[in-house]
Parts: structure tokens; C-alpha cells; sequence
């Protein structure tokens, strides 16, 4: 095994397949969701609001209560409050109407800040309400009590901010420096969440809420006849991720099972339809490697249209290949053909000059040489061919379009003045997206050939037709020689083929017309007539821009 060999087998075996690729990519799909919670804080938000929901509905429920215990209070001592919570000599008066008023939740942790812990309670600088005082003891109780079922830490505070009614400890101190309660004793409901610094060990698994960095506040105002007579503090730390998922891990154990039994059934059916039809485009592959002719075809069952386009353009890619090849490797026997017969020649007439020119006469060294020379000139007109027909392979359509009939004039004079009878029967303005030189070269090689074959007393006729759709522009050259056979015109146009070689022919004239034809969008025909021979130079007319 050679180092490359070895070193292509390291890089093979590094590679990942592609039935991992499909697993892993299946499995971060899947994880994504979960990520995206992580990231984003979506599903904790969502139970923070529902925390604040709940909060929300707790502290109506307290504030409706210890309203109407307030004012049963007042009713009973035949007084009312103020717009300050101070208590005034006036029979009570319920509200004469009800007013609905929603409370919307709105904290994400996405957009809103999470305040530091709240400070102490601090001793209360103001005289408590004798009113809110008796309501507040008749709260105390319902308080606890929906404590031990809720969770949530209840405070109610009068106009002062002082605490009236507690699940906690502050029970007369003052709460009114707290941003919530502030605002609440303007008669605006607060929501608000705050960091939660704990003291105590971390709570079991299953009490994991006791765990959390942040609690959720909500202050809402305690309103009669639209004064502020108080407000209500709810408090409660939100459920966090871990302790939802843990509530339904069963449930989530079980959606994980069937959700990784899917992508393995996905990555199986994905690299069935995948992997399968590609192992098949291999196999071919390593068959033409190894030089079987029509290995490559197109698959039976590729499955996907992707595949089957691959498949296509691989077996079509294959048999431009194999074409090529045939091509190549008879261009390379025709030339070395080509070349072999004039190389013999010269390489015999220098041997015989080199052993016998002191015993030649003086005309047959210059028979010799005249040989060589001619050899020569033949090479030269062979590579020349050569170069030629390579550049047709490879050409490239002009940019600009010109003229036809002036080109045309130009070889025909030059070739009048060569002794070529030429009859150009002129034409309408034809313009074509070609070099003016390698029409020119086209026609030359076409009226050469025409030279070359039809004899001494050879006369060509030049006519120019358009096409019935006026797309195209046909050059009919015909002239007045033996014409063509009917055998030899089955590998007219295949290179290296002539029947004049003693007289020069390379065989690549008109095969390199019909290159540089079929490169400019058209082509060049053979039609059979009665004397001579008759070619159809045929290319599309420029578009009118």
C-alpha cells in the first residue's frame, strides 16, 4: 500500500458517516426546544406570570375582605374616612356602583429587572387608625389560613403604610418605604419581582421551589369611594423549571423514549433514501475506475429526485468521459499516423544523404532535400491543423456581431488573385456574433479543400440563404469536382480522414470547420449532388438588441 494510500485511509476513517451526521442532526433538532427555554427564560416566565396571576387573585380576594371588614368597623361606630384614611363623623355610604377593573399579568424575565431583597420593616412613625386596627385582628386568622394552602406571605397595611394584618412578623411596624407599597398607596396595583437570598440550607428535590433566586410581589390598593384606605402585600416564590419537569418527569421520560425512537426510525429511513442509492453511484464509479465501459448508468431506484438528478448528470458525465477517451485515443493513433509517415520519410532521406550523399550527383541530393522540405511543410501544416482544431474545442462565442458579406468579399478577392475561380453571388446584410477571422479562416479552409480535391479547372459557386424564420444564415459552397462518395462521406468530417494526402491533406480542415460551426451555435453539412461536391456553412443570426 503506497503513503497516499495510507494517507487517504486516515482521512476516510476521520470522516464521520453520514447515518451519525443524520443522528446527531436529528438530535439537536430535538434538543432545540429545550435549549431555546434555557436560553430565552420562555417557560420560567410563563410560570412567573403564573405566579403572578395567582398573587393578583389572592390579594383581590384579601383587599375585598378587609375592606368590608374596615368599613363594618366604621358602620358600627357610625364614621367614615377620608380621602387620608383619617376617620370623620359621617354615616357610612356604600359605593353607589360597581366598577370592573381587570388586573392584566405582565412580568417577563426577558424585559423586566429583578429588584434587590426587600429591607426590614421598620418602627412606625405614624398613630395607627383605630378602624383598620380592629379590621386587621379580624383578618389575622383568614390570613394563616389561606398561608397554609397557598404559600404566599400576606401583609396588609393601612394609609400609613403600617401593618395592620400578617402571615409574617410585622405586625406594626412600617412597610412604606417599599417601592410597591409607595406606589400602591397612589392607588396603582404593583408587580414586581425581587432576589431571594435564603440563609438556610438548600431545600430536598422535591421542595425545589424553596430554592428559587427570586420571588414574585404583587401590592394592591385597598380603594373606598375611590380613596386609598390601605393596601395588600402578596409575595410568593415561583415554581422553577426543574420542580415542573420533575412534576411531570413520567410523563417527559415517556415523550423523550418515543421522541429518540423517532429520529432513530428518521435517521434509519433517511439514510436508506440516501445512503443506499450513493453506495450504487460508488460502486459504479469504482467500476469505471477500473476501466469497465458502461459501468455508470442511471439508477433504477433513486428514491429522491435529487438523487435521480445526480445519478443523471453522473452517468451522462460518464459517457462524455468514455467518449472522450474513445476520442482521444484515436486522435492520438491518427496523429501519430499523421506524423509517423513524413518523419519516416525525412529520417530515410537524411540516412541515405548521411551514408551516400559523397556518391550522389548533385539532382538527386536536391531530390533529397526537396523531399525533406516538403516533409517539413507538411508538419508544419499538420501542427498548424492540430492547433487549430484544439482551439475549436475550446472557443468562445464574440461579444459583438458583424457582418458577413464584407468577410466574405475579402477571401473571395484573395482568392481570385490566387487563380481560385470563385462565383460569389452576394446577399443582404447577415450579421452573426463571430470573430471576423474565424470566418474568414472557415471559408478559407472550405474553398482550400474545394482546391484540393476538384482538379485543375475547379470553379466554386458561393450563394448565401436565409432561413424560413430568418434565425439563420446558410453559406452553400459548391464546386464543379468529382463530388463525394457516399462511403467516404459517412467519415467526411472525422479528423485525420483525406483522400488527399499525397497532395498535402491533413483531414483536419473540415473537421475543424465543423468545430468552430457547432462552437458559434451551428454547423456544417454534406449534400450529396450530381457533379461536385456541395457543404452548408450554417450559423444563427445575431439578435437585435
Amino acid at each position: 500500500m503506497t503513503r497516499l494510500s495510507v494517507l487517504r485511509r486516515k482521512i476516510h476513517l476521520r470522516r464521520p458517516r453520514l447515518q451519525n451526521v443524520l443522528l446527531s442532526t436529528h438530535l439537536i433538532i430535538v434538543l432545540l426546544p429545550l435549549a431555546g427555554i434555557s436560553v430565552l427564560r420562555i417557560y420560567e416566565s410563563a410560570l412567573i406570570r403564573q405566579t403572578e396571576s395567582e398573587l393578583i387573585a389572592q390579594s383581590a380576594f384579601v383587599s375585598a375582605a378587609y375592606k368590608d371588614a374596615l368599613l363594618k368597623q366604621l358602620q358600627q361606630q357610625h364614621l367614615a374616612v377620608d380621602r387620608y384614611g383619617r376617620q370623620v363623623a359621617e354615616p357610612f355610604r356604600p359605593d353607589d356602583e360597581q366598577i370592573w377593573q381587570p388586573q392584566p399579568v405582565g412580568l417577563d424575565l426577558a424585559r423586566d429587572p429583578v429588584y434587590k431583597r426587600a429591607g426590614d420593616a421598620l418602627p412606625a412613625t405614624t398613630e395607627i387608625v383605630p378602624a383598620a386596627v380592629l379590621a386587621g385582628e379580624t383578618m389575622q386568622n383568614i390570613l394563616h389560613d389561606a398561608q397554609s394552602i397557598t404559600l404566599a406571605g400576606l401583609r396588609i397595611v393601612d394609609v400609613n403604610g403600617v401593618v395592620v394584618a400578617s402571615t409574617g412578623s410585622e405586625k406594626g411596624m412600617s412597610l412604606v418605604q417599599r417601592r410597591e407599597i409607595k406606589q400602591a398607596l397612589t392607588g396603582s396595583r404593583v408587580s414586581m419581582m425581587r432576589k431571594r437570598v435564603s440563609d438556610s440550607k438548600p431545600p430536598p428535590f422535591a421542595s425545589m421551589s424553596r430554592g428559587a433566586n427570586l420571588r414574585v410581589f404583587v401590592a394592591m390598593p385597598v380603594m373606598v369611594h375611590e380613596w386609598v384606605v390601605g393596601a395588600v402585600l402578596a409575595s410568593r416564590t415561583p415554581r422553577n423549571i426543574l420542580e415542573a419537569l420533575y412534576g411531570k418527569r413520567h410523563l417527559l421520560l415517556l415523550s423523550s423514549v418515543v421522541l429518540i425512537l423517532m429520529v432513530l426510525v428518521l435517521t434509519l429511513f433517511t439514510s436508506y433514501t440516501i445512503k443506499r442509492p450513493i453506495r450504487a453511484l460508488m460502486h459504479q464509479a469504482e467500476r469505471a475506475v477500473r476501466g469497465e465501459k458502461g459501468a455508470v448508468v442511471t439508477l433504477r431506484h433513486p428514491v429522491t429526485v435529487e438523487i435521480d438528478q445526480l445519478s443523471q448528470a453522473v452517468a451522462e458525465m460518464a459517457e462524455v468521459l468514455e467518449d472522450r477517451a474513445d476520442y482521444l485515443r484515436h486522435f492520438s493513433s491518427h496523429v501519430s499516423h499523421a506524423l509517423k509517415t513524413p518523419l519516416t520519410s525525412i529520417q530515410g532521406a537524411a540516412e541515405l544523404l548521411l551514408d551516400h550523399g559523397e556518391t550522389m550527383s548533385v539532382s538527386e541530393k536536391q531530390k533529397f532535400l526537396q523531399n525533406i522540405i516538403a516533409d517539413t511543410h507538411g508538419l508544419q501544416e499538420l501542427v498548424h491543423r492540430l492547433l487549430e482544431l484544439a482551439r475549436a474545442q475550446v472557443i468562445k462565442t464574440a461579444d459583438k456581431a458583424c457582418d458577413l458579406v464584407p468577410l466574405i468579399d475579402q477571401v473571395v478577392e484573395r482568392y481570385w488573385e490566387m487563380g481560385l475561380h470563385v462565383h460569389w453571388h452576394g446577399g443582404r446584410s447577415c450579421r452573426v456574433k463571430i470573430d471576423p477571422p474565424v470566418y474568414q479562416s472557415m471559408l478559407a479552409s472550405l474553398l482550400d479543400n474545394a482546391a484540393m480535391h476538384a482538379g485543375d479547372l475547379v470553379e466554386v459557386d458561393l450563394r448565401m440563404n436565409r432561413s424560413s424564420d430568418d434565425t439563420a444564415v446558410d453559406l452553400v459552397v459548391s464546386d464543379n469536382g468529382p463530388g463525394v462518395s457516399d462511403a467516404n462521406a459517412k467519415k467526411l468530417f472525422e479528423p485525420f480522414f483525406t483522400t488527399a494526402r499525397h497532395r498535402g491533406g491533413t483531414g483536419l480542415g473540415l473537421a475543424v470547420v465543423k468545430k468552430l460551426a457547432m462552437a458559434h451555435g451551428g454547423d456544417l453539412r454534406h449534400r450529396s449532388a450530381g457533379d461536385g461536391a456541395v457543404f452548408h456553412l450554417t450559423l444563427p443570426l445575431s439578435k437585435p438588441m
